[in-house]
């Protein structure tokens, strides 16, 4: 049902003239609702439809796309996951199980950004705002603050989201680094809060891989990039 309901929003939205806001709100965040694996999957391609057959669509698809990324982050979905955190390495506590997130979705949707900010990066600079500012609202220059304090949002630090951690820092550092980027204080802030967000992550104890052998090579192959 939902896969034939998201078809029909993206033909509903290709066939009219001018951008039907309702159905584009719709196609983005109807995904987030279920945030599965399975549904962004299908939205990615609804995405990907929309953006070819109507290319004066893509800007207004992005911004609500930072909106529903946004929304993920207040949530606590996915990635975000709010859950304990074992203490640091060098700190002698008894270490606590963090709780087991499913960033399937996330994993997902960041794939089609990397994907999509090659495209982007040559032709859009709008684009390229929506993308650093999305990445800035996914970070912090103080993760220590963000992981202890329930009104503050970080990355979850479980082993099984490293995959979708690191392919969103490969997105951060190819940004950063682009020539195509302007260097501005932005994105000195976000070069900041990438390699902040790289530390973070190896500053628990080891814990063992709950993935799948073919997840966890995919995911150790993003690492070492």
């Amino acid at each position: 049902e939902y896969t034939t309901a998201m078809f029909r929003l993206a033909a509903q939205f290709v066939s009219l003239q001018g951008v039907d806001r309702s159905l584009l709100h719709k196609l983005v965040h109807s995904p987030v609702r279920l945030f599965t694996g399975a549904a962004m999957t299908m939205a990615v391609s609804c995405w990907r439809w929309v953006i070819a057959a109507r290319p004066e669509a893509e800007l207004p698809l992005f911004r609500v796309m930072a909106a529903a990324w946004k929304l993920t982050i207040d949530k606590r979905l996915g990635l975000f996951t709010a859950g304990e955190v074992p203490p640091p390495s060098f700190l002698n506590f008894k270490q606590h199980l963090p709780v087991m997130p499913d960033v399937s979705a996330h994993n997902v949707w960041i794939k089609f950004l990397v994907e999509y900010f090659d495209v982007a990066k040559t032709r859009s600079t709008d684009l390229i705002d929506i993308m650093l500012n999305l990445l800035h609202q996914s970070m912090s220059t103080d993760v220590s603050r963000c992981h202890h304090k329930a009104d503050f949002v970080a990355i979850i630090r479980h082993v099984s989201a490293a995959g979708a951690r690191f392919r969103l820092l490969q997105l951060g550092l190819s940004m950063v680094q682009s020539s195509k980027v302007q260097l501005s204080i932005s994105t000195n802030i976000l070069r900041v809060k990438l390699y902040t967000t790289v530390l973070d992550y190896f500053s628990m104890t080891a814990t063992w891989p709950t993935q799948s052998a073919a997840m966890l090579r995919e995911d150790i192959t993003v690492m070492i990039k």
